[in-house]
């Protein structure tokens, strides 16, 4: 999915990662993308949903997000809603 929204094909990259959690609705890797990518398009609220579900399926890999996503380290936006999820780094 990555490589997709590297050349600009976002909307196709989505749609892989939401068939993607229809067959494995508790990887928290796909909500943490789908986060990511929500977080980019400045999809604030939907973002949200997605961050605080992969943090409770698998906090360990809030680091994964990180790595994916490294703009939203710092992020204001971000931050908040980490502390509104109780999402701790």
């Amino acid at each position: 999915a990555e490589l997709l929204v590297e050349i600009d094909e976002v909307e196709y990259a989505m749609e892989q990662l939401y068939t993607g959690l229809v067959a494995n609705p508790e990887s928290g890797d796909i909500h943490y993308r789908i986060a990511g990518y929500l977080f980019a398009m400045e999809e604030w609220d939907e973002g949200e949903i997605y961050l605080n579900k992969a943090y409770k399926l698998d906090k360990r890999r809030l680091t994964f997000f990180f790595i994916l996503f490294p703009m939203f380290r710092k992020n204001e936006r971000v931050l908040e809603i980490m502390k509104r999820g109780n999402i701790t780094q």
